[in-house]
């Protein structure tokens, strides 16, 4: 993914400061304003945000860990937990 520059929908362009390459082929960003990007084929996909388009984070996503199928993001201020996946 160096390189790629990916948006989606209307949103801003930015670096990007944690990823997860994903078995399926697909990878997992953070993002400056604090949601999770979903990029497949080197491009974004969908983005992750918590129920009513609040930001996953306060601040940009700077770590991405999948740990006992859960999603674990570190952010410049907290950490939280995304549910499982399979």
């Amino acid at each position: 993914m160096e390189s790629e520059l990916g948006r989606f929908g209307k949103t801003e362009t930015c670096d990007i400061m944690g990823a997860l390459p994903l078995p399926d082929g697909s990878s997992v960003t953070g993002s400056s304003w604090g949601n999770l990007l979903v990029w497949m084929n080197g491009a974004v996909k969908f983005q992750v945000t918590r129920i009513g388009r609040i930001p996953c984070h306060i601040g940009a996503i700077t770590q991405i860990l999948f740990h006992a199928d859960n999603l674990l993001t570190t952010g410049e201020l907290a950490f939280r937990i995304l549910g499982h996946f399979y």
